[in-house]
């Protein structure tokens, strides 16, 4: 078999998987790509050659150019000089959006423009596919196919003035391009152009339920019920203290180099804890949830690397390991919640009038390293994804809805925030029913609960 010098372009999972197949087939292969990106990714583990000038030197040494991604349209980039390379280019056509049935194939480009179509297969998508499964069968047919062409080419097979001539516009029948990138993140339940009227942030989402049905239970633990009015008014009587707490040089959300301030929360399982969440994000503060399981060495990095300027915890908690970070401890009792009257007031977070863009929530996850890394959320992002959940799990007032796993895991906020602004009752179980499911089946049973 002949070998080939092959330049592949597109920074896309296709273009990483043929320049892939190239090398494993013994061909010479390089790419144009210098930008980060699956491409560029894999040709810097495979150690392959690099020649940004692909797309415009006189292309002497490259035998074919691969075009991987189907956005680009290579009849625009001819390389100048003599002996250009022959151009073969991905393509994924279809009639609908998401599409049902999906031409997936590769045409060769002449230099006088001409295209032809070298190999194509149609396939037909489940339409219970989601678009990331869908792009991925698109793929697997792509590279299929391109498998069987790079065959012909190494034995002199290729023959592509016999192949069909497509016409100037290329997609005559009805079809247009489909866009892999936007076809990815296409999904059934998405309601992308649905409008929801939404709050500005988190707590005055909540704010707005306490306000429609203050004697509503929002929320049971092991020693009682607390209302709507009781848990925001203790959760803004919070939040108003840790904002008064706030060092001179960080009263604004974020700092000059664009970081959130951030108050950690270390606290069990009970009403207090979702006090502390409130208050913490009503004060202009992102959150930052952190396991009472943790061991202090992971809860010492987090906070590190967080840069958290303030900790919520129990009055047992030992400050004393922290003595070296300047950090505030703030230590939080039931006594929050005397004296506490719903009224008007505004949270101090609606002083930004950024705040739906800001930061609310921040959870370290280990992720594949075991190292904790941060990911932020935004309220714009939670409170559309509450009103869009709400409806689909079909919560309402009379609903009650176990919040089960670990506050330090994302999927809690299925559980917490949704349940809030459809003003229904959060219930809280204790350590000890979480790790004994005869106790945990009792209370689910007991209290009807929506898991």
């Amino acid at each position: 078999m002949r070998n080939l010098t092959f330049a592949v372009s597109g920074n896309t999972r296709l273009g990483a998987n043929v320049l892939a197949m190239l090398h494993e087939m013994g061909h010479s292969v390089e790419t144009d790509e210098t930008q980060s990106g699956p491409l560029r990714d894999i040709t810097e583990a495979l150690g392959l050659g690099e020649n940004p000038a692909v797309l415009d030197a006189d292309g002497r040494s490259i035998d074919w150019l691969i075009g991987c991604d189907a956005s680009i349209d290579l009849r625009k980039q001819r390389l100048s000089g003599v002996d250009q390379p022959k151009i073969l280019a991905f393509s994924a056509s279809s009639a609908t959006f998401p599409p049902r049935l999906i031409r997936v194939e590769w045409q060769t480009i002449d230099p006088d423009g001409t295209v032809r179509r070298a190999s194509s297969r149609d396939i037909e998508l489940a339409s219970n596919l989601c678009g990331a499964d869908m792009v991925a069968e698109v793929e697997t047919a792509a590279e299929e196919l391109f498998v069987e062409i790079v065959s012909l080419l190494g034995r002199d097979a290729f023959n592509d003035d016999a192949m069909t001539v497509l016409s100037g516009n290329i997609l005559d029948d009805g079809t247009f391009a489909v866009d892999l990138a936007k076809l990815a993140g296409w999904h059934a339940s998405n309601l992308t152009d649905r409008h929801f009227d939404l709050d500005a942030s988190l707590p005055e989402m909540v704010f707005s339920a306490a306000q429609a049905n203050p004697q509503a239970v929002a929320l049971h633990d092991e020693d009682g019920t607390i209302d709507y009015a009781t848990f925001v008014s203790a959760a803004k009587k919070l939040a108003q203290q840790l904002s008064a707490g706030f060092t001179a040089s960080s009263t604004v959300a974020y700092d000059d180099a664009g970081a959130p301030r951030v108050i950690a929360v270390r606290l069990r399982k009970s009403s207090l804890l979702y006090v502390a969440i409130l208050g913490a994000i009503g004060s202009g503060a992102a959150y930052l949830p952190l396991d009472p399981s943790f061991p202090m060495e992971r809860v010492r990095v987090i906070l590190e690397q967080a840069h958290a300027e303030c900790l919520i915890t129990d009055e047992a908690f030992d400050s004393s390991a922290l003595s070296d970070l300047p950090i505030r401890v703030v230590p939080l009792t039931r006594n929050v919640f005397e004296s506490s009257i719903l009224d008007d007031s505004a949270w101090p977070l609606e002083d930004d009038p950024e705040r739906a863009s800001r930061c609310a929530i921040t959870i370290f996850t280990s992720g594949s390293t075991g190292v904790p890394k941060g990911v932020m959320l935004t309220h714009r992002n939670i409170v559309h994804f509450c009103h869009w959940y709400r409806e689909y799990a079909e919560l309402t007032a009379a609903s009650r809805v176990l919040q089960f796993c670990t506050v330090a895991f994302d999927v809690s906020l299925l559980d917490i925030f949704p349940t809030f602004l459809a003003g229904a009752t959060l219930v809280v179980p204790t350590e000890e029913q979480r790790h004994a499911l005869d106790d945990l089946s009792q209370l689910i049973e007991l209290l009807d609960l929506r898991l």
